[in-house]
């Protein structure tokens, strides 16, 4: 949800910006461009060296700091009532930091995100930081656990089924007492919808309240 603060203004180029809290000599606009009154211009955006772009700003405190520009953006216009630390790029372009491409997420959302969209993958083989070494029974207890059900980062979405909600299709299928493939089907397909199967996808609205039935 996009908001518009109430908060100072400024004016550039048929542009409205918005004052920024930490420095109030910026102002930000939710396209992502941040005007400064110090030089009565926008800011040059730089690449921080992994992607992010970043503005130079001279604080009210004193200090001179780099900060990401997604960062001030969704803290100018994005409200974020639940309190989550990072701010998740929609499309995947971390140059593209209009309002509209951005939310507030949390740490795992974010991981989700980008495994979903491409932006991380799994290590594997030699590349992996564990390769060649031996874990202990209760090493790899613990590890399996961490990624069971919603904790997984190729987690997709939930699986109903008349036995119950499950986080994975293998385990609604042991509940019925039949395939992995066949719940996947009768889940997915919309076919059996009447008879209890349905699947309500990681990102879907409906997700808490799956949970709590």
């Amino acid at each position: 949800m996009f908001v518009l603060p109430k908060v100072p203004t400024a004016y550039y180029e048929g542009r409205t910006f918005y004052q920024i809290g930490e420095a109030q000599s910026y102002y930000v606009s939710p396209c992502g461009a941040v005007y400064s009154t110090l030089s009565d211009r926008c800011l040059t955006i730089a690449d921080n060296g992994i992607g992010y772009r970043q503005v130079f700003l001279k604080l009210d405190n004193g200090l001179d700091k780099w900060r990401k520009l997604h960062r001030l953006v969704a803290q100018r216009f994005i409200p974020n009532p639940e309190g989550k630390p990072d701010v998740n790029h929609k499309n995947g372009d971390k140059a593209q930091n209009d309002v509209g491409n951005l939310e507030w997420v949390t740490k795992k959302e974010n991981t989700r995100h980008a495994y979903a969209t491409g932006l991380m993958k799994a290590k594997k083989g030699r590349d992996h930081h564990r390769y060649g070494k031996q874990l202990s029974a209760e090493t790899k207890a613990k590890m399996s656990d961490q990624k069971q059900g919603e904790n997984h980062p190729k987690f997709m979405g939930w699986y109903v089924v008349p036995a119950g909600t499950f986080p994975s299709a293998p385990a609604a299928a042991q509940a019925m007492s039949t395939y992995a493939k066949q719940i996947i089907r009768w889940c997915k397909s919309g076919k059996k919808r009447a008879e209890g199967y349905d699947f309500i996808p990681a990102t879907s609205v409906g997700q808490q309240s799956a949970l709590a039935a």
